[in-house]
């Protein structure tokens, strides 16, 4: 019985070793091949090495003509900030951003050996490169320089540098914002439901820069430009405006600031009669009614119409007229021809003056004499 099992076991050692014999392993199911398509590091920018937001990466120019490149994504738009700071002593820095096409979109160079470089820009989401390169290639460095990439979304109306993507915003309300980077421009559009007195105010502007601001029509022609020559002066503008809508651009003269900027967009339509500074605009009026009316703002005319149906003498009556104005009073007939006119230098002082008319229509034109403006009422009356 021992003989056969022995027996037993030889014959199946024999066909395990044919069975394999006749079907080997593979061999390349089980060889492994490794190519290292960035041979030479982060030298190019396809091999770029990823670095997080806000955190410092270090790295050396350690040969001769070495170049570094580094990518990271954005998700959401803002102001790309960009520092290479502790550059060794003896290497000038030059520093390049790309977008996602991988095309030059800024650079910024040290101004001298050793010294950091520093640059923002205008972000949309996605994905961008960094090289970083010694502007003096025939050196190298054993000593690391830093990088850190920040992003600032602290302004939540970028990116608004351009009108056909101006940020919406509500009369009334105060709006902040930074000009930042250099060279930015930031739009916004209105909408006006009632004509009046347009009110732009930038009551805070940053120390460092000079604010202009531009405000457009519906057909983006400009209509208003206001420059102030004084670092940090705030602006602020009244004019009348039809209904309709409205860009506004605010830009720092190419200056920048991390500053915010703030300022908020009133309409005044107390005045019911506005806009009336033209004959054909003149507003219609009835006899014997009091008729309230603002000089506002400054240079402003108010023209009105009335129908005279009986010949006879009209009393025209100002009073009360605010105590910062000097009214002048007008009449013309229907070709627009000056009849009569009454005025007074001291300012708020009533004026009354009679006039003998003929049946038809009249003009009267109200303005102040200096081209002071008031934001109280006047009040006008024709008797018959």
């Amino acid at each position: 019985m021992y003989r056969y099992y022995s027996f037993l076991i030889v014959a199946l050692i024999i066909i395990s070793l044919i069975c394999c014999k006749e079907n080997p392993v593979n061999k390349q199911e089980i060889i492994i091949t490794t190519t290292d398509s960035c041979p030479h590091g982060n030298n190019e920018i396809n091999c770029a090495d990823e670095i997080q937001l806000g955190i410092v990466k270090k790295e050396k120019i350690e040969t001769i003509n070495d170049t570094d490149f580094f990518k990271f994504k954005i998700n959401q738009a803002g102001v790309i900030e960009i520092a290479v700071e502790n550059v060794p002593s003896n290497l000038i820095m030059d520093m390049r951003l790309y977008g996602s096409g991988q095309t030059e979109i800024a650079w910024a160079t040290g101004n001298t050996y050793g010294s950091p470089v520093y640059q923002t820009y205008l972000g949309e989401p996605g994905q961008y490169y960094i090289r970083c390169k010694a502007i003096n290639e025939d050196l190298d460095s054993i000593n690391q320089y830093s990088l850190k990439v920040t992003l600032d979304t602290s302004d939540i109306y970028e990116i608004n540098n351009d009108i056909s993507k101006s940020k919406t915003i509500q009369l009334g309300k105060t709006i902040k914002g930074k000009i930042r980077p250099f060279y930015d421009i930031d739009f916004f559009t209105f909408v006006i439901n009632t004509q009046g007195v347009l009110e732009i105010a930038v009551d805070t502007v940053p120390s460092d820069i000079k604010m202009q601001v531009i405000l457009y029509n519906s057909q983006q022609n400009i209509i208003e430009n206001i420059v102030d020559s004084l670092y940090g002066h705030p602006i602020h503008s009244f004019t009348l405006q039809e209904k309709g809508n409205y860009y506004l651009q605010l830009n720092g003269e190419s200056q920048s600031s991390n500053q915010f900027y703030a300022f908020r967009i009133n309409l005044d339509s107390s005045d019911i009669y506005e806009i009336n500074n033209s004959f054909s605009q003149a507003a219609e009026i009835s006899l014997n009614t009091n008729i309230q009316g603002k000089i506002f703002p400054v240079c402003d005319i108010d023209i009105f119409k009335f129908t005279a149906s009986t010949s006879g003498t009209y009393h025209i009556v100002v009073d009360p007229v605010p105590t910062e104005l000097s009214i002048n009073l007008y009449v013309y007939n229907s070709q627009f021809v000056y009849i009569n006119y009454s005025n007074n230098t001291t300012n708020g002082q009533p004026i009354y003056l009679d006039v003998d008319l003929t049946p038809g229509i009249y003009y009267l034109n109200l303005s102040e004499r200096y081209c002071i403006s008031s934001s109280q009422f006047y009040t006008l009356r024709i008797n018959k």
